[in-house]
């Protein structure tokens, strides 16, 4: 019997991937019978850093979602000439997509969210699963909807989205309202362990320093760390690209612990409104600070559930480049915790992929 999952995950910074490891890891536990196959165009050790067993990885771009100036900005126009060309051609790309799946032979396909793949699977008879928070019709329609063409590239969009058998559409997460396969499930998070005290020791910190994570994806924002405030007793951690030679700043890469520990260990984080941060830090109990991305459909939907799930607050962008940080860091560091989000969605869409395999 095939048991081989196709899993082609976007690489549009780090959200998609921290969507999808937690699925693939809880059916790995349950299923451990299950081949993996994983394609992204993430380098092979951004998914072993998550993925605690073993999987054949394509290194091929699944989708490009939308060209980004930097973890805030969308490239409009950019973005609008790359769809045209994989449209241009539609059948090649499909063909394309449908040679690497024929390559493969995979029982079913797992898909966070490239909809060229639905549409490839669908013309080999290989059933499909959506899931995420958006959809790339919905981000592409509120940003270039008024573009020559964008009509027809909208109506391919949608219909091989709607060749999956579900979308399994995330809490907290878009309506996506233009599909009709959409089925909303709860929260897909991972959560750490709490490694403030391991961290503080082996950096050389006092027992009293709170530590504040800045993340921005993998995109990135450019920053100059040397006008933020220097706070009593804070330490920011950061990027190693991004690391200043300030003796209150330390990189993620020399805490040596995992990424989510990290954040579980934290007192604070600043990021952008995005399904992995938020709901991580929300899964984690961990305060946030977020700075608004122009335009981002999503946007709305992210912040009205944290605001219900967490301490969280805005900082804008000039205060967020110009280090006019202090008040906004106090200010949620100071203020009682929510109950932690448990992230239920996590086995419904293994529930799913296991009906398919079955």
């Amino acid at each position: 019997m095939n048991k081989t999952l196709y899993c082609a995950i976007s690489f549009h910074g780090y959200g998609h991937i921290a969507q999808t490891i937690p699925v693939l890891e809880k059916l790995n536990e349950v299923r451990p019978d299950v081949r993996l196959v994983i394609q992204c165009a993430a380098p092979r050790a951004l998914l072993d850093a998550g993925l605690e067993f073993g999987f054949e990885h394509i290194e091929v771009e699944t989708d490009f979602g939308m060209v980004m100036k930097n973890a805030l900005d969308v490239d409009i126009e950019a973005s609008h000439r790359r769809y045209s060309s994989v449209h241009k051609d539609w059948d090649t790309t499909i063909k394309r997509a449908a040679g690497l799946l024929e390559s493969v032979r995979p029982a079913a396909v797992f898909s966070n969210i490239s909809y060229t793949v639905n549409a490839a699977a669908d013309r080999l008879s290989i059933p499909v699963i959506n899931m995420c928070s958006l959809s790339w019709v919905d981000i592409y329609k509120a940003y270039c909807a008024h573009y020559p063409g964008a009509t027809g590239i909208i109506g391919q969009m949608k219909e091989a989205y709607n060749k999956a058998e579900v979308f399994l559409g995330l809490t907290p997460g878009m309506p996506m309202t233009e599909l009709a396969n959409v089925r909303k499930i709860a929260t897909v998070a991972r959560t750490g362990v709490d490694r403030s005290g391991w961290i503080r020791e082996k950096t050389g910190l006092a027992s009293s320093a709170r530590l504040v994570l800045i993340s921005y994806g993998g995109v990135g924002l450019p920053m100059d760390f040397n006008c933020w405030p220097r706070l009593e007793d804070v330490i920011y951690i950061v990027a190693s690209k991004d690391i200043t030679t300030r003796e209150d700043f330390i990189s993620i890469e020399s805490v040596g612990v995992n990424y989510i520990d990290i954040l579980a260990s934290c007192d604070v984080v600043i990021t952008k409104p995005g399904y992995g941060m938020f709901a991580e830090s929300a899964c984690n109990g961990i305060p946030v600070l977020y700075t608004r991305r122009p335009g981002w459909p999503e946007e709305s939907y992210l912040v009205e559930w944290l605001k219900a799930n967490a301490v969280c607050d805005e900082l804008s962008r000039d205060d967020l480049q110009g280090g006019n940080i202090s008040e906004a860091v106090q200010g949620v560091m100071s203020r009682e915790r929510h109950n932690i989000v448990r992230a239920e969605g996590t086995m419904q869409a293994v529930d799913e992929l296991c009906r398919l395999l079955d």
